[in-house]
């Protein structure tokens, strides 16, 4: 936050607006329970139960019983959004996170034997259901 109360006192003599994308790195978890990338290998099309991810996952974020689909989901945020106003001797500044929401999506058959599973990412204004129907969609609803 040292830069950017810098660069708010450099801009308040000036009528300005700036924008600053400021990259966070790895980031952090905002929302929900990261599912890592070990854990998803742990996940065998064809041979993994129901049962056996709510064990080794947990409770998921999201059922959809009809579909056979179950999520976990979580928003990471790896860049902030810094914005600075200035002018006229006064100014202003302030930020905001830019997540992105992540989503292991999998689908499983009749018997409870993981069929489809993928890693996802929502893209921003696309709405949890509709997403959630397109995906199930493109893997011709239930296998």
């Amino acid at each position: 936050m040292i830069l950017a109360r810098l660069l708010l006192l450099l801009l308040l003599p000036l009528s300005a607006c700036v924008v600053l994308p400021v990259p966070l790195g790895e980031g952090h978890i905002s929302a929900g329970r990261e599912v890592s990338q070990e854990s998803q290998g742990t996940l065998l099309v064809g041979a993994t139960t129901r049962a056996e991810v709510l064990v080794r996952l947990g409770e998921p974020s999201a059922v959809w019983d009809d579909a056979g689909v179950v999520v976990y989901d979580w928003d990471r945020v790896q860049w902030l959004l810094v914005w600075v106003v200035g002018g006229a001797g006064r100014g202003a500044i302030g930020g905001m996170e830019l997540p992105v929401h992540h989503m292991l999506l999998l689908q499983f058959d009749a018997a409870g034997i993981l069929q489809r599973a993928e890693h996802a990412e929502r893209p921003p204004g696309v709405g949890y259901g509709a997403f959630l129907r397109s995906w199930a969609a493109k893997g011709n609803g239930r296998p």
